[in-house]
């Protein structure tokens, strides 16, 4: 779990791990210098499962989830975001998948959408036409040419650890595409497990890490990682694949950006 900040919702993200029917966890919670009292916070929670680690200097995004990756000692691995949720149940239909799968090196959960406040903005959202065990390059290839990460955020995921790179997994240059970055790799190493249960609540308010990457960037960023993956003949992803993928990539900014107003219009802070 990064945290910075992690101010009011870190208490509830953390009890959303505790409160799992799949108890054979560890949860680091990794502060990456956090100035408000959310260290206090983590360390009130009396539980020998929970280990909180702080950096003396502030890393950034990427640096943090990359030292969280570093303290990670399970089979498998999920990045919980500090102002998100786990779903009921979602770490036990998570690990079975992945034990009853050996090919699969990565499944992938629907996410509830949610406000600050904790307004419902969307019940169910992601993976799109993905579902059940899908070949990892023919879920990839899904994913590039309609321009949409359908896997989603790191709270919707579980990895197999030994299936990750071995280091620096998340690449701060993807910039928007952060979380893709790292499917795209995994899923030309084995299958994916499309689970169409919610997995995780994704919180969107306005000082969070999705609110601050704008229209521009999220076309150029997807242009950018189409295009690396289309030179790269493992993936199967052609010069095609890559152009389509950015006008989809496009389509979708547009819709982004019209969600955004729209909360805003009823509240969004």
């Amino acid at each position: 779990m990064p945290m910075y900040n992690g101010g009011p919702y870190i208490a509830a993200c953390i009890q959303s791990v505790i409160d799992q029917s799949f108890e054979d966890w560890a949860l680091y919670v990794v502060d990456d210098a956090s100035t408000d009292d959310s260290p206090q916070t983590v360390a009130a929670f009396d539980d020998p499962r929970i280990r909180l680690t702080r950096n003396p200097a502030n890393l950034g995004q990427a640096g943090n989830w990359n030292r969280c990756m570093e303290l990670a000692r399970g089979e498998y691995v999920k990045l919980l975001c500090a102002d998100d949720a786990l779903a009921p149940g979602c770490l036990h239909r998570q690990v079975s998948a992945l034990d009853e799968h050996p090919t699969a090196v990565i499944v992938a959960g629907l996410r509830r959408v949610i406000l600050s406040h904790g307004w419902v903005a969307k019940r169910r959202h992601g993976l799109g036409p993905l579902r059940g065990l899908v070949p990892g390059r023919d879920a990839l290839n899904t994913c590039v040419r309609d321009g949409v990460n359908y896997l989603g955020e790191p709270p919707a995921v579980l990895m197999r650890r030994d299936a990750l790179p071995s280091s620096h997994p998340w690449r701060p240059e993807a910039g928007y595409w952060l979380d893709f970055d790292l499917w795209a790799r995994l899923l030309t190493e084995g299958d994916l497990v499309a689970q169409h249960d919610v997995a995780a609540d994704f919180r969107v308010h306005a000082k969070s890490d999705s609110a601050a990457l704008f229209r521009d960037r999220q076309v150029d960023d997807a242009a950018a990682l189409f295009t690396r993956l289309a030179a790269d003949a493992t993936t199967g992803i052609s010069a095609q694949d890559a152009e389509a993928g950015v006008r989809g990539a496009t389509r979708a900014a547009r819709r982004r950006r019209n969600f955004y107003r729209a909360m805003a219009a009823v509240g969004f802070r």
